[in-house]
C-alpha cells in the first residue's frame, strides 16, 4: 500500500469514527436529558408531599386551636354564670335592695 493509499484510508476510519463520536454524543445528550426531566418530576414529587404534610399538619393545629377555645370559651361562660350567682348571694347577705333588683 502506498502512503497515499494509507492516508485515504486512515482519513475514511478517523471519518467513520467521528461520525460514530457524534452519534454517542447525541445519544448521551438526549439521555441526560431524559434523566433530568426524571429528576425535576421527582423533585416535585417530593414537593408536592411535602407541601400536603406541612398541610395536613397546619390543619391540624388549626383543629386544636379550635378546640381549645371552644373549651376555653364553654369554660368563661361557666365562670361567668358562677359570678352572677356569687353576685346574687353577694347582695342577699348584704341585704342591698337595689342590688337584689338588679340580681333578680
Amino acid at each position: 500500500m502506498s502512503k497515499e493509499a494509507v492516508c485515504v484510508s486512515s482519513v475514511e476510519a478517523l471519518s467513520v469514527l467521528l461520525k460514530h463520536l457524534q452519534e454517542a454524543e447525541a445519544i448521551a445528550a438526549k439521555e441526560l436529558q431524559e434523566a433530568q426531566e426524571r429528576h425535576l418530576k421527582a423533585q416535585q414529587a417530593r414537593n408536592a408531599t411535602w407541601h400536603r404534610y406541612l398541610l395536613a399538619v397546619a390543619e391540624s393545629a388549626r383543629q386544636g386551636a379550635l378546640a381549645k377555645a371552644d373549651a376555653c370559651q364553654e369554660q368563661h361562660g361557666q365562670c361567668l354564670k358562677e359570678a352572677e350567682r356569687h353576685a346574687k348571694a353577694l347582695a342577699i347577705l348584704l341585704g342591698q335592695p337595689d342590688t337584689l333588683e338588679a340580681a333578680a
